[in-house]
């Protein structure tokens, strides 16, 4: 996984008001393991995954979804996020702070990681 993907899946895994949802796309952060033992897509049995080194694979289109759905339940569901010059802005409706990162999901990361 890219770098910078894979510096904002640990910074979403550490973010209270992450949880997995099934569907999302993991990646073991373990260098021991060959890399076809490193994907894995979540079941129903997700939240055992939690603490257990595996990483949200952000390369994924469907697991990126699933960031706005988690700062929605946390911050409000009129949360959003827009194209501001070259940065992309997050708002959160229970939050008076604007989030802002290089791309979408780095204000989204930005957001489930501020505090209720």
């Amino acid at each position: 996984m890219h770098e910078e993907l894979l510096d904002l899946a640990k910074r979403a895994v550490a973010a209270d008001g992450y949880y997995w949802m099934p569907g999302m796309a993991a990646w073991a952060d373990d260098d021991t393991l060959p890399d076809r033992h490193r994907h894995s897509r979540i079941a129903s049995d997700h939240n055992k995954m939690v603490g257990c080194g595996w990483l949200p694979d952000f390369s994924d289109p469907l697991t990126c979804q699933a960031v706005p759905l988690m700062v929605r339940a946390k911050h409000g569901v009129y949360s959003r996020a827009f194209h501001a010059g070259s940065d992309w802005v997050c708002q959160c409706q229970n939050i008076p702070v604007n989030f802002s990162g290089p791309t979408e999901l780095a204000a989204w990361v930005a957001a489930l990681e501020a505090e209720r």
